[in-house]
């Protein structure tokens, strides 16, 4: 009855089965269906069954009353953050691609984005699919658990915003970005991730707090099927007019701007771009450029390495922040984009607080507490 699968904050995603099984001690063939039991509560509750003392600022909790069969509400919260910037969400599905940040206190579980954005507040025991945002309905509620959130996210040093508004999911469309989707706010574009038409009023905006990482030498690649309906309009910007690159089209013909510590190069095509053209466009590492049209290359350039992170996100089908190429802004597209993708490297390293597995990683996360024993077969 679950909404979500692995990879997911929902609860097809962090549901899972539990069984303890200790002769004499545990009650044989016993099933809790309420009782909420986390992985971070392993560790005290180990310690509480062997008699070593725990220090009181656990994030886990003992729940020795619950294996030993007696059911009981856990007394606290239980959050979650998986997704940019320290993951990658591969969660199927784009609808089953969840939110970063999840509490879940009692019945009642909430999910948001660090920027307030896709809030959605769920009362598991009426509604254990998560079919029911009731965001409206218990505003009251939903702020306290974002608060919650904020103040947990403060202290292990995640970014959120606290101060934002909570905005329920709106329309959405996956893009592909290496071995990943994103999702991307849709602004009247039609279509899904094989073939977008864009009406010349119509864009793709990625929020900001999942921008790919470009600065610092990123290897960046681009690639689509372009049908033009209008002469001018861009197709793809990221970034700013200080740092970031645009790809449009001017009079008909491809135009390539690259921003980088505020000097600004522009690359234009000789040749009007023909329909079902298929354009790709490289940045390596060494800073340089190259682009081609249907497989030929038109030009190249060493443009140099971009120094900072910009400060406005990406959009396609238009430039929403500060022009990058000689336009003035949106400069909206019209026409359709199929086959597009654009790789970007991954984001920072999964890290550990007190200790991290290394070679085939077999799992990472925060730890505070006590590690008893750990075994791989």
């Amino acid at each position: 009855p679950y909404h979500g699968r692995k990879w997911s904050l929902y609860e097809g995603g962090v549901r899972m089965p539990f069984i303890a099984r200790w002769k004499g001690t545990i009650p044989a063939g016993a099933e809790d269906t309420t009782s909420v039991v986390s992985a971070i509560d392993m560790s005290p509750t180990m310690c509480q069954f062997v008699g070593v003392p725990v220090e009181a600022d656990l994030d886990g909790i003992d729940r020795s009353d619950v294996l030993l069969g007696k059911p009981s509400i856990r007394s606290n919260p239980v959050f979650w953050q998986y997704g940019h910037p320290h993951a990658l969400l591969k969660g199927g599905k784009p609808e089953y691609q969840s939110p970063t940040f999840s509490v879940r206190d009692g019945r009642w579980k909430f999910l948001v984005n660090p920027d307030g954005s896709e809030a959605q507040l769920y009362d598991l025991e009426a509604d254990e699919g998560e079919t029911r945002n009731l965001l409206v309905e218990q505003s009251n509620r939903a702020a306290d658990l974002s608060a919650q959130l904020a103040a947990w996210a403060d202290e292990i040093g995640f970014g959120y915003d606290d101060k934002a508004a909570l905005t329920a999911p709106g329309p959405t469309v996956a893009v592909l970005v290496g071995n990943q989707l994103l999702r991307f706010k849709n602004q009247g574009v039609r279509g899904d991730q094989n073939r977008l038409w864009f009406n010349g009023r119509s864009w793709l905006d990625l929020p900001a707090f999942r921008a790919p990482k470009i600065a610092h030498g990123r290897n960046l690649q681009f690639n689509g099927t372009v049908n033009l309906e209008s002469e001018n309009g861009v197709i793809f910007a990221h970034g700013d007019r200080d740092n970031g690159f645009s790809i449009y089209v001017k009079d008909g013909r491809l135009a390539l701007a690259v921003c980088v510590n505020g000097k600004r190069e522009i690359l234009e095509a000789e040749e009007p771009l023909a329909q079902n053209a298929a354009i790709e466009v490289k940045w390596n590492s060494n800073g340089e450029l190259f682009w081609k049209v249907n497989k030929n290359l038109v030009g190249r350039t060493t443009t140099g390495i971009i120094p900072n992170e910009p400060s406005d996100s990406i959009q396609i089908g238009a430039d929403t922040g500060a022009a990058i190429g000689d336009y003035v802004v949106p400069n909206p597209f019209r026409g359709s984009l199929s086959m597009l993708s654009f790789k970007y490297p991954n984001g920072t390293r999964s890290s550990c607080v007190g200790f991290h597995w290394r070679g085939n990683n077999l799992f990472s996360g925060f730890f505070r507490g006590h590690l008893i024993a750990v075994r791989f077969g």
